[in-house]
């Protein structure tokens, strides 16, 4: 007759329990897989699976007792540690929204707000054209994988019962936000470029003829110069996208 005794099946609980919290984490605050289209159980149900293939090829962990109020603190860090991961990510494609913000007001289309019922928040059409590009972009260079294989390696960085927090550092979060305007202006700067000299040429025709009615005139040209420097400068997006999310996972994945 097999039997167990209760510390062994803690153990085996443990080897799964911290996967899961930390993908269950990821799921809840990352773009795309924290979408609410996508329904809690089919996260739970992914999340378990996940848990169960990396378990195996995690480095071993220190054991914890999961009956003690020890463990409390560590399942809480678990959880900090997929949200953060999956923030880190959120901030990288709000700076592409920010960025479509930024295209946006040069086009003269900031006034063409909307509700965005995925965020709950006030938006317009470029940044929210951009930020669902943003996530078929993130999606086409395998950018759910590399989160998940973060995860997974944030276990090595981030060892459970080690050093508990470190990842929290308040000044990792102000670089992050910096990133993301960075991120932002470097996308933005072509298109506004482009736009100003637009809008260059169009003060110096209304100099030149000052009957042109620039309302009439200045309005179509700067909207259809911004479609075409969206059209142009597209495929160019791709690379700061993947170093900027690269660069935002090193923290995790080493």
């Amino acid at each position: 007759m097999i039997s167990f005794s209760s510390a062994e099946l803690m153990g085996w609980a443990g080897l799964y329990l911290w996967p899961f919290l930390r993908v269950l984490s990821l799921f809840m605050a990352a773009p795309i897989l924290s979408n609410r289209t996508i329904p809690m159980r089919v996260k739970l149900g992914l999340s378990i699976a996940i848990a169960i293939i990396v378990a195996p090829t995690l480095p071993a962990q220190q054991q914890i007792a999961l009956d003690s109020i020890a463990v409390l603190p560590l399942i809480v860090e678990q959880i900090m540690i997929g949200l953060a991961l999956g923030f880190t990510v959120r901030i990288t494609m709000a700076g592409i929204e920010m960025a479509g913000e930024v295209i946006g007001l040069q086009m003269g289309l900031s006034f063409a707000g909307f509700f965005d019922p995925s965020s709950r928040a006030q938006g317009t059409a470029v940044g929210s054209w951009l930020g669902v590009i943003s996530m078929l972009m993130l999606l086409a260079i395998n950018g759910h994988l590399l989160m998940i294989h973060s995860i997974v390696e944030s276990f090595r960085i981030f060892p459970v019962g080690s050093n508990a927090f470190s990842f929290g550092d308040v000044k990792n979060l102000a670089i992050a936000g910096g990133e993301m305007f960075r991120l932002g202006l470097q996308i933005a700067l072509p298109f506004v470029a482009v736009l100003l000299i637009v809008n260059l040429t169009l003060g110096v025709m209304v100099r030149v003829a000052p009957q042109m009615n620039l309302m009439s005139v200045g309005m179509p040209a700067t909207i259809t110069a911004g479609f075409v420097s969206l059209y142009l400068l597209m495929p160019y997006l791709e690379r700061p996208l993947l170093r900027a999310l690269e660069k935002s996972l090193s923290g995790f994945a080493g």
